[in-house]
C-alpha cells in the first residue's frame, strides 16, 4: 500500500471528547496524533465520511495552564484493532475553532522534537 501520510504520526494516548449529533459526549483515547489528524479508539463502528466536533485538553507550556482545543474532523478510515478490541478511526482535521490551531500545532511540534 502506498504511503499517503504528509505528517509523521506520534503514538500518544490523549483523552478526546467526541460530540455526537444527539448532544451527548463520548470520551475516547487517541492512538496517535499528527499535524493533520489523529486516530482514536472507539467501541462503535462509524462510517467513513462522518464528521464530528472534538475537544482535547492540551498543556500550554507558555502560560503553564491547560487549554482546550476544539476541532472539526472527518472520519477517513476505520479498522478493527484486535489488540484493543475496538475500532480505530482515522480522522483528518477540517477546521479549528478560535486559537485551537495554534495551540494544537505548538503542542505537536514539541512532541515531534521529543521523538527526534
Amino acid at each position: 500500500m502506498e504511503e499517503r501520510r504528509i505528517h509523521p504520526r506520534i503514538r500518544r494516548r490523549q483523552k478526546v471528547a467526541l460530540f455526537l449529533s444527539d448532544g451527548s459526549v463520548e470520551y475516547l483515547w487517541s492512538y496517535n496524533l499528527s499535524r493533520g489528524g489523529m486516530q482514536v479508539h472507539t467501541p462503535h463502528l462509524v462510517d467513513v465520511g462522518t464528521r464530528f466536533r472534538i475537544a482535547t485538553a492540551i498543556f500550554d507550556q507558555d502560560v503553564e495552564v491547560y487549554a482546550t482545543a476544539y476541532i472539526q474532523v472527518e472520519v477517513v478510515h476505520k479498522i478493527y484493532d484486535g489488540e484493543f478490541q475496538s475500532f480505530r478511526l482515522g480522522m483528518r482535521f477540517i477546521s479549528f475553532e478560535g486559537d485551537s490551531r495554534d495551540l494544537y500545532l505548538s503542542f505537536i511540534r514539541k512532541l515531534e522534537l521529543l521523538q527526534t
